[in-house]
């Protein structure tokens, strides 16, 4: 779908290429080199969706993102050639839509504008009372679907886990036939991790376990999963660029079903720190880079293993 799109990029290499690759796709397209600029030509524009690298001249990328948030809706995608966790945390808390990292390459960020401006013309045919009607799921078995109120508590608790605003963990509420009062896991192996080629190669290895691998580019859309689904185990990456995945972990951790879940964590390189805290929050394994030499497929059936005699309960119960 077409739109208005703002560029704020310093970079006059990356803003012409940007401009060119948004352009062929039928985009309207406006750049400014600057924070102030960007404000500005914001204001005057009102276009449907803003692009704004993190690190700018005269204002920061962070300052236009909250300035917009306090006068629109519109998405906002942050981009930045740094992956610095702390640079994500604060731009989602001060209203980012979106964030991605530059060396991910155009055709990522044209496939998360195209996104996002699709979720916001849906959005627009909503009524109010739709709009409000999903919201994430909690992991309790029932016969039913959640209450409002329910869902609402759900999205806020997952929200703190996150340190985000609890609009970007929205997820649809499921239908009651969805729900299984058993309380039984599927044969389904989350992986998520925000670096396409890592997500790849532990998906493969997931999928040696001949079970169902779910992929989640984002900490939002292993939630959404999770809320959807239940899965045997979850193998998460250290790298997502939405959220810090020890959220996904509590949000596992404290899930009433979560003893019964497996979780392994995929580090691209040694952090003795990490490793511990994962393992404290109930991270069953954690596997250091390289994965694909038979490591992970072992730490895999440990997880497994090691919340076998717990599901056995359940179902003996």
């Amino acid at each position: 779908m077409n739109g208005n799109v703002l560029i704020v990029e310093d970079s006059a290499e990356v803003r012409s290429g940007l401009e060119i690759a948004l352009e062929s796709q039928g985009y309207q397209v406006k750049a400014a080199a600057d924070g102030r600029e960007g404000i500005k030509l914001f204001r005057e524009w009102r276009p449907d969706i803003a692009l704004l690298d993190i690190r700018l001249p005269r204002m920061s990328g962070i300052d236009v993102c909250t300035l917009i948030r306090h006068e629109s809706d519109v998405p906002v995608i942050m981009f930045s050639g740094i992956d610095e966790p702390g640079d994500v945390k604060l731009a989602i808390q001060r209203g980012a839509t979106d964030y991605v990292l530059k060396d991910t390459g155009f055709r990522e960020l044209l496939g998360r504008v195209s996104k996002h401006l699709r979720r916001r013309a849906a959005d627009a045919l909503l009524t109010p009372s739709a709009k409000n009607a999903g919201r994430v799921v909690p992991f309790e078995a029932g016969s039913a679907a959640p209450s409002a109120e329910a869902l609402n508590a759900t999205a806020q608790s997952v929200a703190e886990f996150a340190g985000v605003k609890a609009q970007t963990v929205e997820v649809d509420a499921p239908t009651p036939a969805s729900v299984d009062p058993a309380g039984t896991l599927e044969n389904l192996v989350i992986v998520a991790h925000s670096e396409p080629e890592s997500l790849e190669e532990l998906s493969m290895i997931a999928a040696r376990t001949a079970f169902e691998v779910a992929k989640a580019p984002t900490g939002r859309e292993a939630i959404e999963i999770l809320a959807m689904r239940r899965p045997k185990l979850l193998l998460i990456g250290n790298t997502l660029t939405d959220m810090n995945s020890m959220s996904v972990v509590q949000a596992v951790a404290n899930h009433p079903l979560g003893e019964l879940m497996g979780m392994v964590l995929a580090l691209g390189r040694r952090a003795p720190e990490l490793a511990r805290r994962a393992r404290y929050l109930g991270v069953h394994e954690v596997v250091f880079r390289p994965w694909n030499d038979g490591r992970m497929d072992l730490a895999i059936r440990s997880a497994l293993a090691a919340t076998r005699s717990a599901r056995s309960r359940l179902r003996a119960a």
